[in-house]
């Protein structure tokens, strides 16, 4: 707002006045703590999503090849799978959904398609290990055109609640291609390149180091 539309002499006006005014709540406390968390903090209808990335050449192959480059080759004859970790960074909106999802193609020019599941925990700072998700969760979405040639192909999965979750929790996803599903008919080596979850951020960081 500008200062010709504030009530009131704005040469009078202190920093905490150009702040509330601002900020349009009066919400944050403190003189240059204020002005620093107005400034650095987004407003919950604005965050914006960012990548947690997990690449294939850092996860655990639970039984799936590599390539040369470090994907993970995903064999059409027994079901196999790989691990993931992420962790939650200090920008992250704390309590917010995560959207999990996985960027693959195919190693041959060839028709069919691949089903692909995942499951989850959570290890919060001071706990142990939550159990994994009851039940494998399945591709809700697809990005890109699944066509017989070795195009790069997003599947998305349903999103994550992570109830507890604080600054530096983990977040531990298993992918598996079940190979012997009525839908999962392509022929050979699926290449898992990446796992990444989607999250929303709120801030360029937190304040404390452990808590925001």
């Amino acid at each position: 707002m500008p200062l010709n539309n504030i009530p009131g002499d704005p040469s009078t006006l202190s920093e905490d006045d150009l702040v509330l005014v601002e900020n349009q709540t009066g919400a944050y406390k403190g003189r240059a703590h204020k002005l620093h968390k107005l400034l650095t903090t987004q407003h919950a209808s604005s965050t914006r999503w960012l990548d947690l990335l997990g690449p294939a050449g850092a996860a655990i192959a639970g039984g799936m090849d590599r390539a040369a480059n470090g994907d993970l080759l995903a064999s059409s004859i027994i079901t196999e799978n790989a691990y993931f970790r992420f962790q939650i960074n200090h920008n992250v909106l704390i309590g917010g959904s995560i959207e999990p999802h996985i960027h693959w193609r195919k190693s041959t020019d060839a028709a069919g398609d691949v089903v692909w599941q995942m499951k989850w925990r959570m290890l919060v700072i001071g706990a142990v290990a939550t159990a994994w998700s009851a039940a494998w969760l399945d591709v809700t979405s697809r990005y890109g055109t699944l066509s017989a040639d070795q195009r790069h192909i997003v599947d998305e999965f349903a999103h994550i609640t992570p109830t507890g979750a604080g600054l530096s929790t983990l977040i531990e996803v298993e992918i598996q291609r079940d190979h012997d599903h009525v839908d999962d008919d392509y022929g050979a080596d699926a290449v898992l390149m990446d796992c990444d979850l989607h999250v929303r951020i709120d801030s360029l960081g937190s304040v404390q180091e452990y808590t925001k």
